[in-house]
């Protein structure tokens, strides 16, 4: 039996995003210690289930990430 890891960003109060789905607070916690760990957890995995609001913003997201010479390190880690 394959083993399931769930992974959440939520505050300690529970707040997921706005109500336009904005993920700011997330934004000013992330560090390149985060992306990296994250990076070396799903090295790991051999399926990634997603959401369809999320799949859907991060089918728009990484491939631009590709080509981007301007992204960030940690961001690279997940192309």
């Amino acid at each position: 039996m394959r083993k399931l890891i769930v992974s959440v960003n939520v505050t300690l109060d529970g707040f997921l995003s706005g109500p336009n789905c904005e993920l700011d607070w997330h934004f000013t916690c992330w560090t390149a210690e985060m992306a990296e760990a994250l990076s070396e957890q799903l090295k790991k995995a051999d399926t990634i289930i997603l959401g369809r609001v999320t799949y859907l913003a991060m089918a728009k997201y990484w491939p631009a990430k590709a080509t981007d010479i301007t992204a960030a390190p940690q961001d690279l880690l997940f192309i």
